[in-house]
């Protein structure tokens, strides 16, 4: 079978550093009779700019000049990574994440350049604000009502107060396979920031 089509996203990927210390953050949040809960493989915590979905092949090259002309001019930059989250709600949190502090609006003035470039190759521009963050898990829907109620009460109370910080240098173009064991990620390109 020949494979005319990949998935794909747009990233910021993270320091070593930062992953480590995201991955002791995972698991302190770990409570094993919640296994319900999905946590983000270690090596694959990210920032998504852009979810691409499945691009034909034949496009690849287009979109890395896309990336390309969204990153000129833009000189790289720090970000803070901290503060807990979730979406939607404490209510019924689906996902688990972590928030990143953009002071200057570099990160958000990146984003919007690029999806402005992949615009005029046709793809579809976000109607939602960028929110960045940083999953960190995704809650199932296997989860009883009372034992989301009971997590969500936990990570309400739970405090991190650490604030880690990062240097923006690229920008990732990323192939995404679904597995049964999880999402497996490989590097089509990156894109570095003017120095």
């Amino acid at each position: 079978m020949v494979v005319k089509e990949v998935r794909s996203f747009i990233a910021i990927e993270l320091s070593q550093d930062v992953k480590t210390a995201l991955f002791e953050l995972q698991n302190s949040l770990k409570i094993p009779k919640y296994n319900f809960i999905k946590w983000v493989a270690h090596q694959g915590i990210h920032i998504t700019l852009k979810f691409l979905g499945n691009v034909e092949i034949l496009k690849i090259n287009e979109i890395i000049e896309s990336i390309k002309i969204g990153c000129m001019g833009q000189k790289p930059f720090k970000i803070e990574i901290s503060n807990l989250g979730v979406f939607p709600n404490y209510k019924k949190p689906s996902i688990i994440w972590i928030g990143i502090i953009d002071e200057f609006g570099e990160l958000f003035k990146l984003q919007q350049k690029i999806e402005h470039e992949l615009s005029l190759l046709g793809f579809t521009e976000e109607k939602r604000s960028f929110s960045p963050h940083i999953t960190l898990a995704r809650i199932g829907t296997s989860a009883m009502p009372q034992e989301n109620i009971n997590y969500s009460t936990m990570l309400q109370r739970y405090s991190y107060d650490e604030k880690l910080h990062m240097l923006v240098n690229s920008v990732s173009f990323i192939k995404s396979q679904l597995l049964p064991s999880g999402a497996v990620y490989s590097k089509l390109a990156e894109l570095n920031l003017e120095s």
